[in-house]
């Protein structure tokens, strides 16, 4: 059985989100796994951290391990950066 899920809308400034569109596309994620990550984390780690920089270009499989598990927070052990994220999933 699928676990429960509902539907969260924003009312944001269309620049803003046209702006973080483009760069959740360019580091390859679209942006509801950007919202579903960025839950995953505030829950994790109790406070709001926004800090990520992808200086990478992740493979398509990377990508979608990543979006697997931003839908599956059980999976996630605590705060990673890219680079931990590829090791943890011995894709690098």
């Amino acid at each position: 059985m699928a676990p429960a899920s509902t539907t969260f809308h924003v009312r944001l400034p269309l620049k803003l989100k046209n702006d973080a569109q483009k760069i959740a596309e360019r580091n390859g994620i679209d942006l509801p796994t950007a919202v579903r990550i960025f839950f995953s984390q505030l829950v994790i780690n109790g406070t709001v951290s926004l800090q990520w920089k992808a200086n990478h270009v992740y493979s398509p499989s990377f990508i979608r391990e990543l979006k697997k598990l931003a839908k599956d927070s059980k999976n996630i052990t605590g705060p990673m950066t890219p680079d931990e994220a590829i090791h943890s999933l011995h894709l690098g």
